[in-house]
C-alpha cells in the first residue's frame, strides 16, 4: 500500500490525476471518495484546469467500495441489510421480545416497553438502527462476546436480527482472511479521507497484496500528533503530575490541534501498526495575516504568534447575530457584498452550516435572481414536490386537518397537474376557506376522534356545503346565522370562478377517503395503500428528472414492502416514520452545474474544499448532537469517533484550507425568538485559543444588532445586487486554446455549441467495427507506442479485443506498424526522441513560469482589446526541440487548426529553448516555419475573429477555407456546393442566410486580415 500525505488539497488532487493518468487506459481504476461533494469538486477541478484526460475511472463511496471488494474476495454472496430491511427486522424483534416470558435478559427492556409500547418501540428501532450500523464498523469487541452464554438484551437482538434474516455483519466479514481476489490488473485510489475505521484500513491493507492501493490523505499538521493533548487531557495530567519539573515543557503544544485533531491522531496510531510506503507532500504557507499565523502554528504544533500588528486584519471574524437564522443570512449577504467588492470571485466563497437545510429557504429568498449560487446536501423533502406532497398526505392520517395543512398541499404543482387546476385556482379556494372560517377537522366524526365531541361547525365539510349553498343563495347578513338548521351561504361571496369548485369538492373528499384506513396492516397491504395514494394524487412527467428520481425512491420503498410475505402487522406510525426517514436520507443539489457560483453546503465529513472565504453559519450550541446511553462501546477502551470528534476535525480542516477570510457566525436567538443561543463548544474552544494566543486580536469587528425591519429598509439589498451585477460585467474574458482549436478546425460545430448549446455526435466513421480500427483507437495506439514498447501495446489491444478480427487484424497491424515506423524514422532524421515531447500549459492563476516533469506551466496569455482583457489558457501537447509535432498532413486546414498553438508558443519564446515557430507534420514528413510574425498583433486579430465567430457562423470550413484565404472566388463557390452535410446546409441557408458570393464578399477580407501570415 502506498500512502501519500500532505497539507495542500489542490496539490493532492493534482497528484491523484497524475497517478491515474499515468496508468494504461486498459487498467481497472477505482476511485473511493468520502462524499458526492468531493467527487463534484474533484471532477470540476480536473475539467477546468485542463489536466491530462482521465478515462475509465469508476468512483465509489466507502460503503459501496466495501461491498464491491468484499464480494470480490469471497465465494459467497455478501448481504448487508438496507436501512428499511434493518428497521423492519428490529421492529419485528422488539415486538417479539414483548411476548417472551421468564427470560431475565429481557426484564429491563420489557419493563421499559410496558407503557406506550408503540411509541417506545419506534424510538428504540431508530436508536438501535444507528447503533447497529455503528457496530458494523467499530464493534469488533462485541463479536468476541457473540458466543458467550449470557448476552445482554441488546447483544441478543443484534445477534438475532442478523442471524435470523441471513444478513452479514460488516465488521465480521471484513476481518476474515483474504484468500482470493476475483479481479486482476486493479488500481485502487483513496482521496479526500483523513480517517478510516481501523477495520476498513486493515481490509484494504490486506487487499493490497492482490491490487495496488494508493491512499492520498490530507493532514493538517506535519507534527507527530501523539504528543498533542486536549484541554481535558492537559488538566488530567497536571492534576496527576503537578510536581514534575518538565511537565510544562511537555505540555507546550498547540491546544487547538489537541482539541480538534483527535480523529487524525487516532488514524496515525492505526498507520503505525502497518509497514507502509509513506511519501510526504507538505509545504509551509506564508503567514501574512492572523489566519496565516494560526495555520503556521497548527502546521508546527506550536503556539508562537508572530510579532505583527492586527489593527487592520480581518482574516478571522466572529459574527454574533442578535436575531434569528434569517437575520444571520441577511448579515451573510451583506458580508458577501464586501467580499465581491474586494475582488474575491464567487466560486471562492464557501458557506457551510451544520445542517444547510435550515437555511435553504432564506438563501433562496435573499440570493435568488441576484447572484449565482449552488447548494449541496439539500434534503429531498426540501426540493421534491412529490416527496413533500406524499409526506403531507400521510400526515393527514393523524393530523387535525388545519387550514394551513390543506393550503400547503393544494399549492403542490404535481397535485395541481393531476387534478387540472392552477395556482391561481388554489389561491381562490384558500380565500374561500378563510371566508368560511375553517378551523380544523374534516367533519363531525373526525372531530369526535380529535376532541371527543361531534362538532360540525368550521370543518371542511361544512365549508364545502356553504360554498355550494352560495351558488344558489345570496346572504348579506350573518347575524344569528347559526340559528338555522342548514349551512348558510357565505356573505357577499364572489363566485365568478365557481367552475373550479367541483374540482376542490372532489379533491377534499378524495383526500379524506384515501387517508382513512386500518391503523395496522401487513407490509404488502401497506405497499398497495401507498402505491394507490401516489397514483391518485400526483402526476410526474418523464422529463422532470428530480421528481422522477424522488418517485423512484418512493416506489423502491413500496417494492421493499411488497417483497415481505409474512403476515405480521405493522402500525401506521412505524411505516410513516420509515418512509419519512428514507426520504430525508436522500440528498440532492441545487444548480450543481454552475462553476462560477457561491457554494453552500452542510458541515459533513467530506464536504471540504479550499476557498478564499470560508463562512460557517449556525455555530451555536443547539446544533450539537449527544451520544446515546445505549452505546455498548462506551464500556470498552476502544476508540470510536463521536459526532463531536468528527465535527471538530472537520473545522480544523476548514481553518487550514481557508486562504483569506474565515468567518464564524451564529444567531443569538432561537426559532421562537425567546430562547438565547450560546456558542457551540467547539467555537468556545476556538475563542479561548484566540484569547490566549492572540490577546490583541479582536474577533468581532462590528456589532450586528439590528432588527429585521431595519435591515429590510436599508439599501444593502440594492447595493448587493449592484455589486454582483458589476462582477458579471466580465472585466476580463477567458478563452481556452481547446475552444480556439475547435473554431479553427470545425467552425460549424463551434458555432452550434457557442450560440445554440447544440452538441453534435461524431460520424459513424469514427466508430469501431470488425473490419476497421477506429480513428480514436489508432491515435491511442500510436501515442502509447511512440513512448513505450510496441509488443506490449499489441498485447493489451489483443486482450481487450480492440483490433479487428481474422485477416483484417493482420492488415490493421501491418498498416499501423508501417505508419509508426515512418514516424520513428522521421523523428530520427530530425534528431528528436519521442520521449522528449513536452506539454506547455497556460494557467490564469499562475504568476510566474515553473516546470514539473515533462510539463512547463506559464501564466495565461494576456491580450488587451479596446473594451476588455482576454486571457488565453489551456495546454499545448507534443512540443519538441524542433517545433510543434502534429500527426497530420501538411495542408492549409492543418496549419489553420494549429495556428493558435503556434502563436501561443511564440508569445513565450524567450522562456523556451525549443523552436516555437515550426510545425512538424508527421504524416507528410514535412516542416513549415513561420517567421517575422508580430505575435501580439496576430493574437489580437485571432481573438477578434473568435469573438465574431461566436455570434456569426464562420465559413472557414475545411473545404472552403483555402480559397477564402487566397481570395479565389470561383473556387470558393465551387467548393461551397461540396458541403453536403445536412446540418451545415441547414445552418448556412437558414441562419446565415447567405449565398456563396455574399459569403465570400462579407468574409474574405476579414479572414485574410485575421490570418494574413497563412495567406
Amino acid at each position: 500500500m502506498e500512502i501519500h500525505i500532505g497539507n495542500c488539497w489542490e496539490n493532492l488532487a493534482d497528484l491523484l490525476i497524475k497517478k491515474v493518468s499515468s496508468l494504461s487506459f486498459f487498467e481497472k481504476k477505482y476511485l473511493i471518495l468520502p462524499s458526492n461533494f468531493q467527487k463534484n469538486w474533484l471532477f470540476e477541478r480536473w475539467a477546468t484546469s485542463e489536466k491530462q484526460i482521465v478515462m475509465g475511472v469508476k468512483t465509489f463511496s466507502i460503503q459501496e467500495a466495501i461491498l464491491h471488494f468484499l464480494q470480490a474476495t469471497t465465494k459467497q454472496e455478501v448481504i448487508f441489510p438496507s436501512c428499511i430491511e434493518l428497521k423492519i427486522a428490529l421492529q419485528q424483534e422488539l415486538s417479539q421480545i414483548c411476548e417472551i416470558k421468564n427470560d431475565a435478559r429481557f426484564n429491563d427492556i420489557q419493563k421499559y416497553l410496558a407503557e406506550d409500547r408503540e411509541k417506545k418501540i419506534l424510538y428504540l428501532t431508530s436508536e438501535l438502527y444507528d447503533l447497529f450500523t455503528f457496530y458494523g464498523q467499530y464493534g469488533l469487541s462485541l463479536l468476541l462476546n457473540e458466543n458467550k452464554k449470557s448476552l445482554s438484551w441488546q447483544e441478543q437482538i443484534w445477534k438475532n436480527v442478523f442471524s435470523k434474516n441471513g444478513y452479514h455483519i460488516p465488521i465480521k466479514m471484513l476481518s476474515k482472511p483474504i484468500s482470493l481476489f476475483k479481479e486482476s490488473n486493479v488500481k485502487i485510489f483513496f482521496f479526500g479521507f483523513s480517517y478510516l475505521p481501523p477495520i476498513y484500513f486493515d481490509f484494504f491493507y490486506r487487499l493490497s497484496k492482490y491490487a495496488k492501493v494508493f491512499q492520498i490523505l490530507y493532514s493538517s499538521t506535519q507534527g507527530f500528533l501523539e504528543d498533542s493533548l486536549s484541554s481535558y487531557e492537559e488538566k488530567k495530567l497536571r492534576k496527576e503530575y503537578e510536581e514534575v519539573d518538565w511537565l510544562n515543557e511537555y505540555l507546550d503544544t498547540n491546544r487547538l490541534v489537541g482539541n480538534w485533531a483527535k480523529l487524525e491522531k487516532e488514524f496515525q496510531r492505526t498507520l503505525e501498526n502497518y509497514e507502509l510506503e509513506v511519501q510526504e507532500h507538505y509545504y509551509e504557507k506564508p503567514s501574512q495575516s492572523c489566519l496565516g499565523s494560526i495555520q503556521k502554528d497548527i502546521f508546527h504544533l506550536e503556539e508562537n504568534p508572530e510579532n505583527m500588528s492586527f489593527e487592520k486584519d480581518e482574516s478571522v471574524l466572529l459574527e454574533k447575530i442578535s436575531g434569528t437564522k434569517m437575520q444571520e443570512v441577511i448579515v451573510l449577504q451583506k458580508n458577501i457584498s464586501h467580499f465581491l467588492k474586494e475582488g474575491i470571485p464567487l466560486n471562492e466563497i464557501f458557506v457551510l452550516a451544520p445542517d444547510i437545510n435550515e437555511y435553504v429557504p432564506f438563501i433562496h429568498m435573499l440570493f435568488d435572481s441576484i447572484v449565482n449560487y449552488k447548494i449541496s446536501d439539500i434534503n429531498l423533502l426540501q426540493q421534491s414536490h412529490f416527496a413533500k406532497g406524499m409526506i403531507s398526505i400521510l400526515e393527514l392520517v393523524k393530523s387535525s386537518w388545519e387550514e394551513n395543512e390543506i393550503n400547503a398541499l393544494l399549492n403542490n404543482p404535481l397535485l395541481q397537474k393531476k387534478f387540472s387546476f392552477t395556482q391561481k385556482d388554489a389561491d381562490i379556494f384558500a380565500d374561500w376557506m378563510q371566508k368560511a372560517h375553517v378551523y380544523f377537522g374534516y367533519d363531525e366524526s373526525h372531530n369526535q376522534e380529535l376532541i371527543g365531541k361531534k362538532e360540525a361547525r368550521n370543518t371542511f365539510k361544512e365549508c364545502l356545503q356553504r360554498l355550494i349553498a352560495s351558488l344558489v343563495l345570496y346572504f348579506d347578513d350573518q347575524d344569528d346565522c347559526y340559528n338555522f338548521a342548514f349551512p348558510l351561504p357565505i356573505a357577499n361571496m364572489d363566485l365568478s370562478s365557481s367552475e373550479v369548485l367541483n374540482t376542490f369538492v372532489f379533491l377534499i373528499q378524495s383526500l379524506r377517503k384515501n387517508t382513512v384506513f386500518h391503523n395496522s396492516l401487513t407490509l404488502q397491504e401497506w405497499g398497495n395503500v401507498l402505491e394507490a395514494l401516489a397514483e391518485e394524487f400526483f402526476l410526474v412527467t418523464a422529463d422532470d428528472y428530480l421528481e422522477k428520481s424522488a418517485q423512484e425512491v418512493f416506489y423502491d420503498i413500496i417494492r421493499h414492502f411488497k417483497s415481505y410475505n409474512e403476515e405480521q402487522y405493522f402500525e401506521f406510525t412505524f411505516v410513516f416514520s420509515l418512509i419519512k426517514t428514507e426520504l430525508q436520507k436522500i440528498t440532492t443539489s441545487y444548480q450543481p452545474h454552475l462553476c462560477d457560483a457561491i457554494q453552500f453546503s452542510s458541515l459533513n465529513s467530506g464536504n471540504i474544499k479550499p476557498a478564499k472565504v470560508i463562512y460557517l453559519l449556525g455555530m451555536h450550541a443547539d446544533n450539537e448532537e449527544t451520544n446515546t446511553s445505549l452505546n455498548l462501546l462506551k464500556s470498552t477502551k476502544e476508540f470510536y469517533p463521536t459526532f463531536a470528534v468528527k465535527k471538530r476535525y472537520h473545522l480544523l480542516q476548514l481553518v487550514n484550507l481557508c486562504k483569506n477570510k474565515l468567518v464564524f457566525s451564529f444567531p443569538k436567538k432561537g426559532i421562537d425568538e425567546a430562547t438565547e443561543n450560546a456558542a457551540s463548544t467547539a467555537l468556545q474552544e476556538f475563542i479561548s485559543y484566540m484569547e490566549r494566543v492572540y490577546p490583541n486580536y479582536s474577533l468581532q469587528k462590528k456589532d450586528n444588532i439590528q432588527s429585521l425591519q431595519e435591515t429590510y429598509n436599508r439599501p444593502s439589498f440594492t447595493e448587493f445586487g449592484y455589486v454582483s451585477s458589476e462582477i458579471f460585467k466580465e472585466p476580463y474574458r477567458i478563452i481556452t486554446l481547446s475552444s480556439l482549436k475547435l473554431l479553427l478546425k470545425d467552425p460549424f460545430r463551434f458555432y452550434l455549441q457557442q450560440k445554440h448549446n447544440i452538441y453534435l455526435e461524431y460520424d459513424d466513421a469514427h466508430q469501431q467495427d470488425d473490419v476497421f480500427l477506429s480513428a480514436l483507437n489508432k491515435y491511442i495506439f500510436t501515442q502509447q507506442t511512440l513512448s513505450s514498447d510496441l509488443e506490449k501495446q499489441v498485447s493489451i489491444f489483443d486482450k481487450l479485443r480492440i483490433f479487428p478480427t481474422g485477416v483484417f487484424k493482420d492488415i490493421a497491424e501491418s498498416a499501423l506498424f508501417k505508419e509508426i515506423n515512418s514516424y520513428l524514422l522521421f523523428f530520427n532524421k530530425l534528431g528528436i526522441s519521442p520521449s522528449e515531447l513536452q506539454t506547455i500549459e497556460f494557467r490564469k492563476e499562475c504568476k510566474k513560469p515553473f516546470f514539473e516533469c515533462a510539463k512547463a506551466v506559464f501564466p495565461a496569455i494576456e491580450i488587451s482589446l479596446h473594451h476588455k482583457i482576454v486571457y488565453l489558457v489551456g495546454k499545448i501537447q507534443h512540443v519538441s526541440s524542433k517545433g510543434l509535432v502534429l500527426f497530420k498532413e501538411d495542408k492549409t486546414y492543418s496549419r489553420l487548426e494549429n495556428w493558435a498553438a503556434i502563436l501561443a508558443l511564440q508569445s513565450i519564446q524567450e522562456h523556451l529553448t525549443v523552436s516555437c515557430n515550426t510545425m512538424i507534420f508527421l504524416k507528410s514528413q514535412t516542416q513549415k516555419t513561420f517567421s517575422d510574425i508580430n505575435v501580439k498583433d496576430a493574437l489580437k486579430r485571432l481573438v477578434q475573429y473568435y469573438l465574431v465567430a461566436e455570434k456569426n457562423l464562420s465559413p472557414m470550413e475545411k473545404k472552403i477555407a483555402e480559397p477564402l484565404l487566397t481570395k479565389e472566388e470561383e473556387k470558393f463557390v465551387k467548393n461551397y456546393h461540396l458541403l453536403v452535410k445536412e446540418q451545415q446546409s441547414w445552418v448556412l441557408n437558414h441562419i446565415a442566410t447567405h449565398n456563396p458570393k455574399n459569403l465570400f464578399k462579407n468574409w474574405s477580407d476579414f479572414v485574410r486580415s485575421s490570418f494574413q501570415e497563412l495567406t
